[in-house]
């Protein structure tokens, strides 16, 4: 997921990114209490409406969560292409490129496609005078490419919180909230109540609002805004049962509509069985009608969530990836490894996180300080922590922590001391699961 110098890029791609340095150069504009205006919301908003209202030609399936919001889109679009229902996907990050966020019947778009609708943008913005942000720019293309596609049902995930997000343009059928934690807080916070707020902004008048989160403190935030109608997790849909096995889960799970007894579902980790229960309702409650066993079965075992405890073989030795953003994403990983049988003590780490994480509170949430060792580098991005900081955060808490000058080291090194029984896990940043996922491909082709 590298950040990319202009070169050889398609036009519509060198304007997303000339606007994303010139925003660099100006951090006023995305201060807190410049967000909280709506502005964002106010610009896409406009150049959509030079565009003739793309937005407003399909169903919209609108995603926030503090986590789980992207392997929640992929299930539910999976589900949807089981149901031979035509479906756009708009996520974020991307991993590798930056067509990954824009799919269509779960295959990413073209880059020359994506380039077009960047361009259609560019235009809509040189009309109106407006100054759109990174990921403005990109809301307004992939709404322009659903529109071109003549999707039937959009399944869009939020950027960061959800009522002053750009993409809450949309005026969502279905608006699901995975779950509240602590995140962003420097935008969305300072407490739970606070981001809970920023999250019920996506529930719209029409919306069946689809609710993950079960806190009772946070329900009366939930519920405040109008909705047609709420289902909350724990009550209206959930997981009944959740175990691991090869490659995923076996779960059973009910809605409003339906129950459904040992489905296998395509991702590891208990956290997926509750987003893929969350998906499930929404879908369903977008078409107003039980899926079907067949077509739960269909979709959730063919579900895929790229850099989300993703395992890979190198010599035969497992590797899992997982982009962790949070604590709460970081226990989950931990507690899905043990699942896969590798505790604390039999993982071999490689770590890299953003500046803007507590490295000791992300290597307790890890467990590092019991794993074997823990490699520490530099995610793909400017962002990024310099993991000498991140290496002494680590030693601090006890763990036998080597800072490496690439992620391509820190996963040989990592690969060199796993024994039998052991695992690697690359956990981090989306920013380093993006490359990541590159170099074990390639290693693992060297190894064929």
């Amino acid at each position: 997921m590298a950040e990319t110098d202009l070169g050889d890029l398609p036009p519509g791609y060198r304007y997303l990114f000339d606007r994303l340095a010139q925003r660099s150069k100006e951090p006023d504009l995305d201060r807190p209490e410049r967000r909280r205006l709506g502005l964002a919301v106010e610009r896409t908003r406009r150049l959509l409406g030079w565009l003739g209202n793309p937005h407003l030609s399909y169903q919209v399936i609108h995603i926030t969560g503090t986590n789980g919001k992207s392997s929640t889109a992929q299930v539910a679009s999976a589900l949807l292409r089981a149901k031979g229902v035509w479906a756009g996907t708009f996520t974020s990050p991307h991993l590798v490129d930056l067509s990954e966020r824009v799919s269509l019947g779960g295959r990413p778009i073209e880059a020359e496609e994506l380039s077009q609708a960047l361009l259609a943008v560019r235009r809509a913005e040189d009309a109106t005078g407006e100054e759109p942000g990174f990921f403005e720019i990109l809301t307004v293309a992939a709404c322009v490419v659903f529109s071109w596609r003549a999707v039937e049902v959009a399944v869009v995930e939020v950027g960061i919180g959800g009522r002053h997000d750009s993409t809450n343009v949309l005026d969502a059928d279905v608006a699901v909230v995975t779950n509240v934690g602590l995140d962003h807080l420097d935008l969305l916070g300072p407490t739970r109540v606070h981001v809970a707020h920023e999250k019920s902004g996506v529930i719209k008048s029409k919306s069946l609002a689809v609710i993950g989160e079960r806190d009772p403190e946070l329900r009366q935030v939930l519920e405040a805004p109008p909705a047609r109608a709420r289902w909350w997790a724990g009550e209206d849909f959930g997981v009944v049962s959740s175990v691991p096995v090869a490659a995923g889960r076996l779960m059973g799970c009910f809605t409003p509509f339906a129950s459904y007894e040992e489905v296998f579902l395509a991702l590891r980790g208990g956290h997926q069985a509750r987003n893929a229960a969350v998906a499930l309702a929404g879908v369903e409650g977008l078409l107003g009608e039980p899926l079907g066993e067949a077509v739960v079965r269909a979709g959730f075992g063919a579900v895929s969530s790229p850099g989300r405890l993703e395992r890979f073989f190198v010599g035969g030795r497992p590797v899992f990836v997982d982009g962790v953003k949070n604590p709460t994403g970081a226990q989950a990983a931990s507690l899905a490894l043990t699942e896969e049988g590798f505790g604390p003590q039999q993982r071999v780490l490689v770590v890299g996180l953003l500046a803007e994480r507590d490295p000791k509170e992300m290597i307790a949430a890890l467990g590092a300080e019991q794993a074997k060792r823990v490699f520490c580098c530099r995610p793909d991005t400017s962002r990024a922590m310099d993991p000498e900081i991140l290496a002494r955060a680590a030693a601090a808490l006890g763990a036998d922590a080597m800072v490496s000058s690439s992620v391509r080291e820190a996963i040989a090194s990592a690969l060199r001391i796993c024994s039998p029984g052991e695992a690697v896990a690359v956990l981090g940043s989306l920013y380093l699961a993006g490359p990541a996922r590159s170099v074990l491909e390639e290693m693992a082709k060297e190894v064929l």
